[in-house]
């Protein structure tokens, strides 16, 4: 249990219904020759104690569903309404949880190993937007491209996005004095994202043990284990949105939906380590028995379409915008994105 913990801590740290087949190499070639017919024992007890059940496939589909939520880095849907173009830069985190109730999904966690959720993150996108209102009355279109990548000795993080939008003003806006109502607007488009995570580390002990009259045998390792998270997708965002301008402060409000076209996510695991033995009875004796190496992981995919309503809230300095655009999205457990993005406009 405590492997598939750590495991899935792991993965839940970093920036997804599956079942995956495991690669394991077992060499017990360094037995010395009285343990020699415990080997197939052996081989088959300590694979049954390396795989374990790791498939996770709430957890994969959790942590999907959170790369795909944090998609909308740089969003402007909040922005709409300026004379010529906007320009924005900002970041986008994603989370999936499966309950409010934490407790309740730690107990769950503990007992079954698996659990329904994740998290993702865009980490920087820029976008720019232009009012084509001299070709058509009340359009705006708008793109965004993002990219980042960050080393450290045992972790990396890369992310990237791209997308295109196009928004319509369906009700003109209205103002009076210092306050204004945005109208309304509906906006849709599509992005691809992809984000890759690595992280390196020194996995517990594993231990097997067999016992055959008055022989007893423990083979054990620590294996340094490489774990890569990735996923990838497109998915087309439906918003129409709302809002209220008092003074320099801005509010938004706004429901939609996301459409999943398309999103794989895979976690790899690789291990290796060299095995050692003790043996106690009719014959003692420790040493090295060999070596071990494993690769393999679960894959999966975020929900196809997920229900959502959207809120913001900003400022207006002249022509600098400040906004922190959050969705709640509807369904099975709580699913989620907030973020940050400031701009420009003209």
């Amino acid at each position: 249990m405590k492997k598939k913990l750590l495991v899935l801590g792991i993965a839940m740290l970093l920036a997804a219904a599956p079942v995956f087949a495991w690669d394991i190499n077992i060499d017990l070639s360094g037995l010395p020759a009285p343990l020699a017919p415990f080997k197939s024992d052996l081989e088959a007890a300590l694979e049954a104690e390396t795989i374990g059940d790791l498939s996770m496939p709430r957890f994969m589909t959790g942590m999907s569903n959170a790369s795909s939520f944090a998609a909308d880095g740089a969003t402007q849907r909040n922005f709409i309404g300026y004379r010529f173009f906007a320009l924005g830069a900002g970041t986008m985190a994603g989370a999936q949880l499966p309950s409010s109730n934490m407790e309740s999904a730690i107990d769950r966690l503990v007992e079954e190993g698996d659990i329904f959720a994740g998290t993702g993150i865009q980490a920087l996108s820029v976008s720019l937007g232009v009012n084509l209102g001299f070709l058509v009355d009340r359009l705006y279109v708008s793109g965004k491209f993002g990219t980042f990548s960050m080393d450290f000795d045992d972790f990396n993080i890369s992310t990237s996005s791209f997308g295109l939008f196009a928004h319509y003003q369906l009700i003109k806006p209205r103002s009076r004095l210092l306050a204004a109502w945005r109208g309304v607007q509906a906006g849709t488009g599509f992005i691809y994202y992809k984000s890759d995570v690595t992280f390196n580390f020194e996995a517990p002990p594993v231990e097997s043990i067999i016992e055959a009259g008055e022989q007893y045998v423990t083979l054990f390792f620590e294996p340094d284990l490489a774990a890569k998270f990735t996923t990838y997708g497109v998915k087309v965002p439906i918003d129409i949105m709302t809002g209220v301008r008092l003074a320099i402060f801005n509010f938004s409000l706004g429901l939609g939906a996301d459409i999943n076209v398309t999103n794989n996510s895979s976690l790899n695991l690789s291990a290796s380590s060299l095995i050692y033995y003790e043996a106690s009875g009719s014959y003692s004796g420790s040493g090295t028995a060999g070596s071990v190496s494993i690769s393999g992981g679960p894959s999966g995919s975020a929900d196809r379409f997920k229900f959502k309503a959207m809120a913001g809230v900003g400022l207006s300095l002249g022509i600098i915008r400040l906004d922190v655009p959050i969705t709640y999205y509807f369904g099975k457990g709580i699913g989620g994105n907030v973020g940050i993005t400031g701009g420009i406009v003209f």
